[in-house]
């Protein structure tokens, strides 16, 4: 009975040791708190999330003591809700943002800068402008993970309909391109009355789809320094100018298309064929593939003009890239910055072949080289850049795109669009100045 008893304690004992153990190792636990959104479908389920989830798994097995915890949200929603988290004062660990959208958590000093984190290698294998869409004030504030951007699309059945020849690099100048979109401005049916017009576009807030025309001289809203407003520049004007004058003077833009939004134009572009040439981000080349997207004709993609022979061709992209939040524990730090590296690596970046986006390493480069028309976009889009990374630039770009609209509705002049906004401009950029400062 006695050793019964002595044989239950050391039993009983054994399995208090073990629980204690587990329970100590899962305290132990560091936490990483990561957010991410659907991206491609991955793995035999299709999950949107599938690629994270392995990823997370990857790390997890190279540091037991880890624990990563996964937010998943919805593209609907899902943007409004991390700001809250962050505003809340609980933001995630990790996150993929676009620099605009971290300017103020920056000035607030809530992002941890990575450029002591970027190797030797890191710096070579970056591209230039995907290192340069992530850094303000002179440092860098995410690791680079993909690129989309903006450019020409057009109807290549049509150019072949009128006898228009696209150049073979894809670079052309504002007088070529006039005169390609005046051969592709025609009466399709004979009824005396143009059917088809060569160009298209829409002009909405926080989208620059016809902003490579305005930069094409080069002018610039803001500068350098981002304190003063520069728009009301003779090159910006002068680059306004060209844009109005394809509908007003050229006559080759769909009659009020500047009015219309983004839908309409598709409508008019992907599925009437009644535009032969429009602007849209490289997510339209899956789009134009999709039978049920578009009416299936050939396509290419193209720079916008230049302004003369010579001239560096110019794109807007957007750009995102792995963000860490403020670390208060400096292991919790580095394991931060080492899943991030993990998630940006060549290997993870080849996969974006499957996201129709592009990569911003240099070693990851060639998953495209397959697919003329993604090559040719992923050339377009290394002439990238981004709007200027102010944290008021919502307000500034809400003061700028009405004026532009009106001028290509031909209600105000050019110059009038971008010199009348200068004032109201102006106080924003000072007033965050002064508040700026005060901090």
């Amino acid at each position: 009975m006695r050793w019964r008893s002595m044989n239950k304690s050391i039993k009983t004992f054994c399995i208090l040791i073990i629980l204690l153990f587990f329970t100590l190792s899962f305290a132990q636990k560091i936490e990483i708190n990561l957010t991410e959104f659907p991206r491609w479908s991955y793995g035999p389920h299709g999950d949107k999330f599938g690629w994270i989830k392995e990823q997370i798994k990857i790390f997890e097995k190279k540091h037991p003591e880890v624990k990563i915890k996964l937010t998943e949200l919805p593209w609907e929603g899902g943007i409004e809700k991390r700001q809250i988290s962050v505003a809340s004062g609980n933001p995630p660990d990790i996150t993929a943002y676009g620099l605009n959208e971290i300017i103020k958590p920056i000035l607030e000093g809530l992002i941890e800068p990575v450029d002591e984190y970027l190797t030797e290698f890191d710096k070579k294998d970056y591209y230039e402008n995907a290192l340069n869409a992530f850094k303000y004030q002179g440092k860098i504030w995410a690791f680079p993970w993909l690129t989309t951007g903006i450019m020409l699309f057009i109807n290549e059945d049509l150019c072949k309909q009128r006898g228009v020849v696209l150049p073979k690099d894809g670079i052309w100048t504002y007088d070529e391109f006039v005169d390609a979109m005046k051969k592709l401005t025609f009466d399709k049916d004979g009824d005396g009355r143009i059917d088809v017009y060569g160009f298209g576009y829409y002009v909405t807030p926080l989208d620059q789809a016809v902003w490579p025309f305005i930069y094409m001289d080069g002018g610039r809203p803001l500068s350098e320094d981002m304190k003063t407003y520069t728009f009301d520049s003779p090159q910006a004007i002068s680059g306004l100018q060209k844009l109005v004058d394809l509908g007003l003077k050229h006559n080759v833009v769909l009659p009020g298309c500047a009015a219309m939004g983004p839908g309409d134009i598709w409508q008019a572009f992907a599925k009437e064929q009644r535009v032969a040439c429009a602007p849209w981000g490289s997510w339209a080349i899956s789009a134009l593939r999709d039978p049920k997207k578009s009416a299936g004709f050939k396509f290419r993609v193209l720079h916008y003009p230049v302004s003369k022979k010579g001239d560096k061709p110019i794109t807007f992209i957007g750009a995102n890239g792995f963000v860490i939040f403020k670390q208060k524990d400096t292991k919790k730090l580095k394991l931060c910055v080492e899943l991030a590296k993990q998630l940006t690596n060549t290997e993870n970046q080849k996969l974006l072949i499957h996201y129709a986006s592009f990569p911003t390493r240099k070693s990851a480069s060639k998953i495209y080289e397959t697919d003329p028309i993604m090559l040719a976009a992923q050339k377009i889009i290394a002439y990238g850049v981004i709007v200027p990374p102010h944290p008021e630039w919502t307000k500034i770009d809400d003061k700028l795109s009405r004026q532009i609209q009106l001028a290509c509705l031909g209600e105000i002049s050019a110059k009038d669009a971008l010199t009348l906004p200068k004032i109201e401009i102006q106080r924003i950029l000072d007033r965050s100045f002064m508040k700026k400062n005060k901090k």
